[in-house]
């Protein structure tokens, strides 16, 4: 990791030890609520992530209630390396998913870099590992579990896999009979980025090059898919 990198994240936890709403996490997770019906009558939740979170930066959440309270059935955590058994902050382990099998909740892992408009910069396979994680979640989803996205604050890998997942859906037909335009799914990513921002202000969605970015990512993973 470059110097000026360490140093962005240096001083982004002290703010965040200052203040904890530095991340916007006095409000952990939103449920997004969509304007078309997801499978199985579903609900998707994006949030910060609920375990095991380092002192000063992010609350410990209690996982147990609020996997009950909104009867989560399924949790997708985006990391920032699959291969390194803890995430770039040091909080994410693997025995997260033996704490979420205790009380019956699956856990699906997507790997996903930080602050990348192009899905080429992240490992080897990565849009035939992305979309078989897109057909998991919709067969949960379709079982009628509820799926929480999380990544570290829920503001940005998360937001990436969640954009996916509901233009998947809205698009899924078409995707999988390979009758959608480019020009469709441009229009569903944008309408789609601007709902989920509604919902969950936290995102990193705010500036035009933050939307770009995260849009032409989103699309870039399509586009492959589509290639395929």
């Amino acid at each position: 990791m470059s110097l000026k990198k360490r140093l962005f994240f240096r001083v982004s936890h002290a703010l965040a030890t200052l203040s904890p709403n530095f991340f916007g996490l006095t409000e952990p997770y939103h449920e997004i609520k969509t304007d078309f019906t997801l499978p199985g009558g579903a609900k998707v939740f994006l949030g910060a992530m609920l375990l095991d979170a380092p002192k000063g930066l992010y609350h410990r959440y209690d996982y147990q209630s609020i996997c009950a309270r909104e009867h989560i059935g399924l949790v997708v955590r985006t990391l920032e390396a699959l291969e390194r058994e803890t995430h770039l902050w040091g909080g994410v382990k693997a025995a997260n998913e033996k704490q979420y099998e205790a009380i019956d909740v699956d856990v699906i892992n997507v790997s996903i870099r930080d602050f990348i408009a192009h899905f080429k910069h992240t490992e080897a396979d990565f849009v035939s590992k992305f979309f078989q994680a897109m057909e998991a979640i919709y067969a949960h989803q379709a079982a009628g579990k509820n799926v929480y996205f999380h990544c570290k604050a829920g503001k940005n890998r998360s937001f990436k896999a969640l954009t996916t997942y509901l233009v998947y859906v809205q698009c899924h037909d078409a995707l999988k009979a390979k009758t959608v335009t480019i020009e469709q799914l441009k229009a569903t990513i944008h309408e789609t980025c601007k709902h989920v921002h509604i919902h969950r202000p936290q995102i990193i969605y705010k500036t035009p090059r933050q939307q770009s970015d995260h849009e032409a990512f989103v699309l870039a993973c399509f586009e492959a898919y589509l290639e395929k």
